[in-house]
């Protein structure tokens, strides 16, 4: 589903915005800026668990309903 590409599109930029402020807090060159799989991979995993608890609780985001 698009929705859900777009929310682990945006989960691994956010991830690997906070990796990189936490390691450059101080930086001025971004050109070091890198997102990798590995906050695909984790993007993946925190999607998926933020879908699971909502159908768990039984509700159903307006996202889910296509």
């Amino acid at each position: 589903v698009g929705a859900d590409i777009e929310a682990i599109c945006r989960e691994a930029s956010m991830s690997a915005i906070r990796d990189f402020l936490a390691a450059h807090s101080e930086a001025e060159d971004y050109s070091q800026f890198r997102i990798s799989m590995r906050h695909f991979h984790q993007a993946v995993q925190t999607v998926t668990k933020e879908r699971e608890f909502w159908y768990s609780k039984g509700k159903v985001l307006v996202c889910d309903i296509a």
